[in-house]
Formats: structure tokens, sequence, C-alpha cells
């Protein structure tokens, strides 16, 4: 939830099934199918629809992977509306620190808009708290290099600090 700007596309709710298919040691393929539910207006809002999610990741040693997703909405009831958008991410874990680059490219095969963004987000992650509690923290830093709708995806930078919470 965008908690600066309730109307933007970053309000959005997802709901998938997948399983995860094991290429030898170092490559998994997860394919998801679901629900992606808009909610810029209301809790379903226009372009809520079904989509698809493919995700290939390549396990490099114990504490580095890299990993590609292709995303495809709006794919069954409002056509109109498809998009397909790339991710590459890069994670390094080690213990409680997480350090993850990713680079999101709206590609516009199936509408007008693209867009390419980059960032890096360093985590002090899963503090226990209880046996079945544990917190995180980290920081985000977000670039807009590129877009063709800047109204929609504006160029807009911008950092982001989280604090999570979760249940095992």
């Amino acid at each position: 939830m965008d908690l600066y700007d309730h109307h933007s596309d970053n309000n959005f709710a997802l709901t998938t099934f997948f399983t995860n298919i094991r290429l030898g040691k170092i490559f998994t393929v997860t394919p998801h199918v679901g629900l992606f539910i808009e909610q810029l207006h209301s809790v379903a809002d226009h372009g809520s629809d079904a989509g698809v999610i493919i995700i290939t990741t390549a396990k490099l040693s114990d504490h580095l992977k890299v990993d590609y997703t292709s995303m495809m909405s709006s794919l069954v009831f409002e056509p109109e509306n498809r998009d397909w958008t790339n991710r590459i991410r890069v994670t390094y874990q080690a213990e409680h620190l997480d350090i993850t680059y990713f680079s999101w490219h709206n590609n516009g095969v199936f509408d007008a808009c693209g867009h390419l963004s980059t960032g890096l987000n360093v985590s002090y992650a899963k503090i226990k708290v209880s046996d079945h509690v544990s917190l995180s923290t980290g920081l985000t830093g977000i670039l807009m290099l590129r877009t063709t709708d800047p109204e929609g995806a504006p160029k807009k930078n911008g950092i982001v600090f989280t604090i999570a919470a979760a249940v095992e």
C-alpha cells in the first residue's frame, strides 16, 4: 500500500498458486497463476484480472542468487489492459544481512507504457524475538531511469524505510 498516494498503482493485492520445479542443483523455475487485484479506488478495482508470473532462479552459492521474473497481467477479463513486466534481481544473504539489487522493466510489448527502474535494498533481517516471530528492518533506494508514461509511471526517485514482522 502506498501511504503517500492512496490511488497509485502500488495499491494492489496478489494471490497465486505456484510450484517450484528444480532443474539440477543450480536452477529452479517457479510458475505462478493467480489474480492481480488492483486497489486504486476500491478493493477490486478496474484492472483486476488473472495473471501469470514465471521466476527462474540460479543459486550461485549458499549466499548468492540471481533471478529473472516475467510477469504478465490482465490476461482474461480485461485484455485491453494486458501488460508484461520483467525483473532482474541479485540477492546476497548471510545470517542477518540481506542485500538485493533489482531492476524492473515494463517492455511495452502489449501496451504503450514502458519504464525502467532500478534499486538497492539493504536489510538487517530475521531477528528472532520469540519462537514464532522475527523482525526485519531495511532501507531501499529506488531510481526511475526511463519512462514513456510520466503520469502513470512518473520519473521519481526515492528512499523507503521498512520495518516488518514475520510469523512462522
